[in-house]
């Protein structure tokens, strides 16, 4: 499956690689946040019970026709990923928990490199469009937050995919106005051991412009 996932974004690649020639390249920038969470598989017992930390995300975009409403999109993102788990506190006396709870947050901060097809429809004052492709998402930092022996274990390159909605109002400022919506699910772990896997996802909702 790693090869076929491989095989894909080269042909995207190449497709954005042919594309250069033609005119009308565009660019731009997106800001927003992310509610990124991970599944913690536990091979002997339940998973653990996580829930979505909230982050931010930037990136850079180009974009580049390839027939009349489809064009190759290729990004460089800085997002901050991660989950949220609450641990009961537990005490001697009371080993089934006081009622108390600690919660950890750890953060890990990824570079990804998504490369997208971009489907546009245009409409009269506005354009929605759907993404769909590879990423690759490259770690530069994380914060454990107590959960040291695993998430100093991740895996400093992970794959994924990128599902995508936005709409674009280009009629009504002299640059293009974006609203987005993604979700970007994992298609490996990003830890495995013997007791364990993880495995990262995310939803980001991004604002950003075409110059």
């Amino acid at each position: 499956m790693r090869s076929a996932f491989l095989a894909a974004a080269f042909v995207l690649l190449l497709a954005q690689s042919g594309a250069y020639a033609q005119p009308k390249r565009t660019y731009g920038v997106k800001l927003g946040i992310v509610g990124a969470n991970e599944t913690w598989t536990m091979i002997s017992s339940a998973d653990l019970g996580t829930s979505t930390r909230w982050g931010f995300t930037a990136e850079v975009f180009a974009e580049i026709p390839l027939f009349r409403y489809l064009s190759a999109v290729g990004e460089i993102q800085y997002t901050q990923k991660g989950m949220r788990y609450s641990a009961p506190v537990t005490t001697i006396s009371q080993p089934d928990g006081t009622g108390e709870y600690y919660t950890m947050r750890p953060r890990i901060d990824y570079i990804s490199v998504p490369m997208l097809a971009r489907l546009r429809i245009p409409l009269h004052a506005v354009t929605p469009y759907l993404l769909v492709g590879p990423r690759f998402d490259f770690l530069i930092s994380s914060r454990a937050d107590g959960l040291d022996a695993v998430v100093s274990r991740f895996d400093r390159m992970d794959y994924g995919l990128t599902l995508g909605a936005g709409v674009e109002l280009d009629s009504i400022f002299p640059f293009g106005l974006l609203a987005e919506f993604r979700y970007n699910p994992n298609v490996y772990d990003s830890y495995e051991s013997s007791y364990l896997s993880v495995r990262n996802r995310s939803l980001d909702f991004l604002i950003g412009v075409r110059l």
